[in-house]
């Protein structure tokens, strides 16, 4: 993917330019531009937080809500969840890029695994409206925003990877696509099931 170069121009009335700036706009496969700063943002790591921290809240919401349909009583908060949530979601924003990484390297891509970080962290986003709407005890509003999030998540990580991948062999190429996707895929199960599953009786 080549580098595009934009200019704003402000003029007067008389049409004379005063000033010109360029902007200067990189994809991911560079360390600086977009996908540098994406990578040095410390929004990456409060995106992961956020993510962990409503998995837990919204979970432990739901099995409340579930619990009191059932009446069961109070339903108490299950610390494992966060404990579980913290290893989920770190192990898929940080060790997922880095096997991404390592494979575009061997295969003669030019990857930069801080703007592989970065997208994976702002991959998480999505998940935050999701994890609090499934609150809603419905198993239907639940798969089909998982189904969503999955779409729209692996959409942005497919659209922002695949100049860097095209570098490989077109056969290459696939298989690391279907990885990627493989395990967006793998990612999505695991919090629907782990996180967005509370069964009641009246469900």
């Amino acid at each position: 993917m080549t580098r595009d170069e934009y200019s704003v121009v402000v003029e007067m009335d008389d049409d004379t330019p005063v000033l010109r700036e360029e902007l200067e706009f990189q994809d991911f496969s560079s360390g600086s531009g977009v996908g540098g700063k994406i990578a040095q943002d410390k929004q990456q790591t409060s995106n992961n937080n956020s993510v962990i921290f409503l998995l837990f809240v919204t979970s432990s919401i739901a099995e409340t809500i579930a619990s009191l349909i059932d009446k069961k009583g109070e339903q108490q908060f299950d610390f494992a969840i966060l404990s579980f949530a913290v290893g989920a979601i770190y192990s898929y924003a940080f060790g997922i890029p880095l096997l991404v990484w390592i494979t575009l390297k061997y295969f003669g891509c030019k990857p930069s695994l801080m703007g592989i970080l970065g997208l994976y962290g702002y991959g998480l986003t999505v998940w935050i409206p999701i994890s609090v709407i499934c609150i809603v005890p419905n198993e239907i509003i639940r798969w089909t925003l998982v189904i969503a999030g999955f779409a729209i998540s692996g959409f942005f990580k497919t659209k922002n990877l695949y100049p860097v991948i095209s570098a490989a062999e077109a056969k290459t190429s696939r298989l690391i696509l279907i990885f990627i996707l493989g395990a967006h895929a793998a990612f999505a199960l695991l919090l629907k099931f782990e996180f967005f599953s509370y069964t009641t009786h009246n469900n």
